[in-house]
């Protein structure tokens, strides 16, 4: 599914038009937030902790090489994450 895909299915959902790229953009926001939150959550406390305010190069670059301890979210923890963005997206907006 690319962006215009997405804008289609919101548009057919009753999505106002002139609003589709705030929506998608609102969405994607969410999105990444909880996409990191969940890779977060799978580092120890003092890991999370060494990693907050670092930027991504600070990341790969880190000495004690931190992004190999970094587990990204299985292709289902994705979905789930998709879903309960979309739900509450519309659950909230969407009358």
């Amino acid at each position: 599914m690319d962006l215009d895909d997405l804008k289609n299915q919101l548009k057919q959902l009753g999505a106002p038009e002139g609003d589709l790229d705030k929506i998608v953009n609102d969405i994607g926001i969410v999105v990444l937030n909880k996409i990191l939150s969940a890779v977060l959550l799978k580092l120890s406390d003092d890991r999370r902790r060494e990693l907050e305010g670092m930027s991504p190069d600070q990341i790969t670059s880190h000495p004690n090489t931190i992004k190999d301890q970094i587990t990204f979210p299985s292709r289902t923890e994705l979905d789930g994450i998709y879903r309960e963005v979309l739900e509450s997206y519309f659950t909230s907006n969407v009358k």
